[in-house]
């Protein structure tokens, strides 16, 4: 992950949230607008005037897929699932689930919640609610 786009101001609370465990989003303070990925504007009215607010972090899975490893892939890691989530707050996020025991268990409009554990590459994951 490069450090300098992590620390510039549109994206900053967004990965300092998600290293305490917590998902933080821009709203635009002129129409309510929370949105995902975050930027300076409002893509809705495309106000600058934005504020942050937490996140529940809980949402349904939208849409999925899942891809498979070769088979030379350690035992549990063969596939891995990517999911747009629709968070209760309105945005849609593209992350993994994880904590899943197989990949058939993952379903259109299953509830999840930001998982504790991140994705191991410090973006956001999900699992099961």
């Amino acid at each position: 992950m490069n450090p300098s786009f992590i620390s510039a101001p549109e994206v900053k609370p967004f990965w300092a949230g998600l290293l305490r465990h917590e998902m933080w989003l821009p709203r635009c303070t002129a129409c309510g607008t929370v949105r995902y990925p975050p930027r300076a504007f409002c893509p809705r009215c495309f106000s600058n005037a934005t504020e942050w607010v937490r996140c529940s972090g809980c949402g349904v899975v939208y849409s999925y897929v899942v891809t498979y490893q070769p088979a030379t892939a350690p035992p549990g890691e063969s596939w891995e699932v990517m999911a747009v989530v629709e968070l209760e707050e309105g945005p849609r996020v593209l992350a993994p689930v994880v904590g899943l025991k197989e990949a058939a268990a993952v379903k259109v409009g299953m509830a999840v919640r930001l998982a504790s554990s991140g994705d191991g590459r410090g973006g956001p994951a999900f699992e099961p609610a």
